[in-house]
């Protein structure tokens, strides 16, 4: 089926309502008109944690973030959407009958333009869609929103085959085994779609990606092992080496990658690129002994990797192979980037999150007993010879996520939902009426504290009127026994409640007369 281009068949027949904001949002005003720009205008409401708002435009490069926690972020449409990309899970019928549905629905009732990928154009040419085509980069300047039919390793698809670079708000419904990151039911699809075409579900969440760059020693500088360059990097990661050395180090190195500088000399060549989702990951391959990394942070020396491997993450892919890997659970609206070893060699190297505005940088040394390999979410798996390196920021384009609620209600009802997170049953409450060693205030059965001090005013004093109260003589033991209190039975469960109460320090003496 030849590429068909994008034209403007179906007009946009539903008005757009104004969206519901947050109080603190105002409408800055319309956006101009942009002629060379097929998408609908969009701008992104963001409040921070101080209340302060902040509105930023989508423009020729798409939606950008930078590194702020931000409370609550919505988008706004400022003219109706015109295009929708519809992609779906492969090897799932069901993904399939429901793709056909939603594709006739847009086209035919909501008048949208859907845009489909090239195989399910060719697998159902009845479809009133078009296919994505050659070239994935006009997708990035004409969809205005994506819907995924799948599971979570559907967005990650989405994110790296489609969207390299700027991705537009995602709405996903969730068709797979796990949905950590899709929200929607599919069987309320046409609600949902409505309520983001309106306005009313305007709420997202900007997940930070990773830039991952990929640099290669040039053919014409190849130290050996024995090199100046090799010797350097030995004194850096030694254990022995001094607080101080590293601070005069230090003063001299830039802030981020020396690589990645404009000014960096030609000792490397910039193989590949890539913004990631979830994590990169750099292991042995399939070498029987450890990884020999080094980790720089802004050029200064952090440590040296000896393990398996290791994982770095966004908050978004805390959930995934760093947290099988001993890492934390980090909410996606948490600026920071995740560390996580892969079953080190010392038992001391434990997972770390460092700021999101650091650079940091793999380094497989010239010493290192055999080459690495690394993979970006878990696609594209490539091999890293002797000193190449791998510069890992902070992506200024993130990925934009509708919430069915809210960022934090999303997030937490997935970890309990996916993960069962701290799921286990209630602790038993103690049987307080089968207790006889509790106090009377432990078992509930004191009453108010009138009451109790009533009744040891009236045992005291009949124990002072009783002739002959002395110690060859002492009083009867019914005179000084505990309090009267009312029978096991009556306890309810409310009075039961308070038995976890540090009881008030009392002397107690055992009725004999009972025990016999």
């Amino acid at each position: 089926m030849k590429e068909q281009p994008i034209t403007n068949n179906f007009q946009f027949s539903s008005p757009c309502y104004p969206p519901l904001l947050h109080p603190s949002c105002s409408d800055p005003g319309p956006l101009e008109e942009d002629h060379h720009n097929h998408r609908a205008g969009l701008r992104v409401v963001s409040v921070s944690r101080t209340g302060h708002v902040e509105t930023k435009s989508m423009g020729a490069e798409g939606i950008q973030g930078g590194p702020v926690t931000r409370r609550r972020s919505c988008v706004v449409w400022e003219r109706p959407p015109k295009t929708v990309l519809v992609v779906r899970s492969r090897g799932s019928r069901q993904a399939e009958a429901v793709l056909r549905q939603v594709v006739w629905w847009l086209a035919k009732e909501k008048h949208l333009q859907v845009i489909v990928e090239n195989e399910v154009a060719n697998h159902s040419p009845d479809l009133p869609a078009i296919p994505v085509g050659e070239d994935v980069s006009r997708l990035e300047r004409q969809v205005d929103f994506v819907i995924c039919l799948g599971g979570d390793g559907l967005i990650l698809h989405v994110c790296s085959a489609l969207f390299p670079r700027a991705v537009p708000p995602v709405m996903s419904f969730n068709l797979g085994s796990l949905g950590f990151l899709t929200p929607f039911d599919v069987e309320r699809y046409k609600q949902e779609v409505n309520n983001i075409l309106e306005g009313e579900r305007n709420q997202v969440t900007l997940r930070m990606r990773l830039q991952c760059t990929v640099h290669r020693v040039a053919s014409h500088h190849q130290p050996t092992l024995f090199s100046e360059e090799s010797s350097q990097e030995s004194d850096h990661f030694a254990v022995s080496s001094s607080d101080d050395e590293v601070d005069d180090n230090s003063s001299s190195q830039p802030h981020g990658c020396g690589i990645c500088h404009e000014n960096a000399n030609a000792s490397y060549d910039k193989v590949v690129e890539i913004h990631v989702l979830n994590d990169v990951v750099i292991d042995r391959g399939p070498a029987p002994f450890l990884s020999n990394l080094l980790c720089y942070c802004d050029e200064h020396p952090v440590t040296r990797i000896q393990a398996d491997g290791i994982i770095i993450a966004t908050p978004t892919g805390s959930t995934a192979y760093s947290l099988s890997s001993g890492g934390s659970m980090v909410h996606p609206a948490v600026p920071g980037i995740l560390f996580t070893p892969i079953c080190p060699h010392s038992l001391s190297f434990r997972p770390v999150i460092f700021p999101d505005y650091v650079t940091l940088r793999i380094k497989v040394p010239y010493g290192a007993r055999g080459d690495a390999w690394i993979s970006f979410d878990g696609r594209k798996r490539m091999e890293l010879f002797k000193g190449d390196s791998v510069c890992v920021k902070v992506s200024k384009w993130p990925v934009t996520t509708f919430c069915r609620v809210d960022q934090t209600r999303d997030w937490f009802s997935a970890v309990t939902r996916c993960l069962h997170w701290n799921d286990r049953q209630e602790q038993r409450p103690f049987d307080c009426r089968l207790d006889r060693k509790a106090s009377p205030r432990r078992r509930g059965l004191s009453g108010n504290r009138k009451t109790t001090t009533t009744t040891r005013q009236m045992n005291c004093s009949s124990t002072e009127n009783h002739v002959g109260a002395d110690e060859d003589n002492p009083p009867p033991l019914s005179l000084i026994a505990s309090p009267t209190v009312k029978p096991a039975q009556e306890c309810d469960e409310t009075e039961c409640k308070n038995a976890f109460r540090t009881p008030t320090p009392t002397m107690t003496t055992t009725n004999l007369d009972e025990t016999h």
